[in-house]
This record gives C-alpha cells, structure tokens and sequence, in this order.
C-alpha cells in the first residue's frame, strides 16, 4: 500500500510503465538514461506523488522498453493494480502498436487506474476507446517533465484535481459550438489505426490532433485519408494542436504550400469548423486533455473553450482531500 500522509490519507499513487520506447542515453542510444530518470521522477514525486515503476522500465530490447510481450505484461500490470491511482507511460517514440494483439482487453475493461500519455500512446488511448469504451489523457508522460515546465506541471495537476475538467485559451479559425465525444491525439498514430479493431466508431465527436516534424503536404495527406475514410465527415468540429516544424520547408511564392493550406483544403472537403491554437501537443508546455469522453466545445470571439463533466479522475491525486466516493469506471 501505498505510504499514509496527514490525517490517515494515503500518498497518491502514479506506476510508470513504458509501452513503448525506452529512455537512452548515447550516440547509439545503447544504454538507459539513469541520471535523466533520476531527475524527471524527482520533479513528479515534488509535485506529491508516490512513483512505483513495472519492470521493464530500465530494461533495453534494441530502442524499445523490453520486448512486446514484456512491454504488454507490465502495461497490464501497472493497469490493473489496486493501489494505482494513476498509470503513466514512461516516454513515446514508437512501440506502442506492436502490443496491441497481445494485451487482454477484455481484462482491462475492468481496470481502475486510467491512463496518460502523448505522442505514441495515443496507440493505447483509441485502442482503450475502441476495446473497452474506457476514457484516458492525453497528457505528459514521466520523460515530459524533464522540460520542467511550470505551465505544463499546473495543467496537469489541475486535471487530475478538478471533478469538472475545463480548459479556456486563445485560438483562430470558425466560430462554432458542439457537443460530443472528445477525442484524438498524435495524427500520425491516429491514421496508423485506421481499418483496425482498435479505431474507435465514434459519430458526432470532437476531433483534436497533434504531430511534430510533419510537413503541411504530410498532415494534409493524413487529413485527407480521414476524411476519405468518412471518419472526418462523421466529426463536428477539427481543433489543430501543435504542429512544431510543420512549414519547414513549405517553399516560398506560388509554389508555398503550409499548414494553412492543409486546413482549408479540410475544412472546404469535410465542411466543418476548423479551429488553431490549442497548446497542445509536442511542446514543453503541453496542457492534459481527456480523451473519449462527452465534452463541449466552442470558439467564440478568439476564445477556444472545452468542458468535460466527467474526467477520468484518479481515485486519489495530490491536494484532494479525500479518494473520490463514486470512481469515474464505476
């Protein structure tokens, strides 16, 4: 169990597991990053959180954390402990994909810890969505906090705290307001699932993606497969995350082609609000963002807001005085 603080109540609980890549060091990324460890698990413990850690996460199989049937029994371990409040992946990269067919997903329909993660896991989200109709975060992973950044750490902690999640910021494009499932991630591991049983069939939603060092005609290309696919025309809105690096390269004169390309094509194809801003994505300063659950979204006069009125909450998080009495998975 895990250490009791003031007044009876139990330190909170986060297992770092690592789904995916792991975290090297060296030219040829051939050993494990022991000093890196050292500091990002300090700063979460600082934020008053208890850290445990499933096996794999000091072990190397070339660049990935252990092989896939390691990978994919810690991920389960970590998933389905009791004394978990929280599962956090411990880096992305890639690696996630490769143990899809191996984890028990009718087991993990189950699980009480939900899980957070960017990049590569939002593999894991969606398939989580699709499996088990389970919600999640998009949000840091431990490797994260080496940015030490303070806007991240507070929007993190403000997720895991808050009973109703809300995010209010300064954003462009086509005024809109919906409601429906909120849901997405890193566009490149989002168009990897599709026409698997791991793509969530969700009709009505809000759709959000990121990616980083993806060329505009590279994210018009993926876009434009998701709405050939009819996933897009099935959506009620498009918000665009961080893109970093997206106009690299994009050319100049008649022959530019940028992001804003991409998103009118998209937004002239599917007929939806396209909407810009949401600091989100591969960037220090990352917010933390539900993913499949009921949420509404609007952009109004410059202001993006999203409100979700039942997070994935951990059971137990850092200055809440007492564990949750109706668990979200309940």
């Amino acid at each position: 169990m895990s250490e009791q603080g003031q007044a009876g109540m139990r330190t909170p609980v986060i297992t770092v597991t690592a789904p995916s890549r792991a975290l090297v060091c060296g030219e040829g990324c051939e050993r494990f990053d022991e000093a890196r460890f050292k500091r990002v698990s300090g700063r979460v413990r600082a934020l008053g959180w208890e850290l445990r850690f499933t096996e794999n996460v000091s072990t190397l199989c070339q660049r990935f954390a252990g092989d896939e049937k390691m990978r994919a029994r810690c991920l389960m371990q970590a998933m389905k402990d009791p004394d978990t409040d929280l599962v956090m992946a411990l880096r992305g990269g890639y690696g996630a994909t490769r143990i899809l067919s191996l984890l028990d997903w009718k087991s993990l329909a189950d699980y009480s810890a939900p899980l957070v993660g960017l990049s590569d896991v939002t593999a894991l989200h969606l398939a989580l969505l699709a499996k088990c109709g389970k919600p999640s975060w998009q949000g840091p992973t431990l490797s994260w906090f080496d940015h030490n950044n303070a806007q991240c750490d507070a929007a993190f902690m403000r997720a895991m705290q808050e009973e109703r999640f809300t995010l209010s910021v300064p954003a462009d494009g086509d005024e809109f307001a919906a409601e429906g499932i909120l849901w997405g991630g890193n566009l490149s591991m989002i168009e990897s699932l599709v026409g698997t049983e791991y793509f969530p069939q969700i009709s009505g939603g809000i759709f959000f993606f990121e990616d980083v060092a993806e060329p505009a005609w590279r994210v018009d290309r993926m876009l434009n497969h998701l709405a050939d696919a009819g996933i897009l025309g099935r959506q009620k809105a498009i918000i665009a995350g961080s893109l970093r690096g997206v106009d690299k390269g994009a050319g100049e004169g008649d022959g530019r082609f940028a992001l804003e390309h991409a998103l009118d094509f998209i937004r002239q194809k599917t007929g939806l609000p396209v909407v810009t801003g949401l600091p989100f994505g591969h960037i220090p300063e990352t917010v933390t963002i539900p993913v499949g659950c009921q949420a509404r979204a609007a952009l109004s006069r410059g202001k993006l807001t999203i409100e979700v009125d039942e997070p994935p909450l951990p059971a137990c998080a850092p200055g809440v005085d007492a564990a949750r009495s109706a668990p979200w998975w309940a």
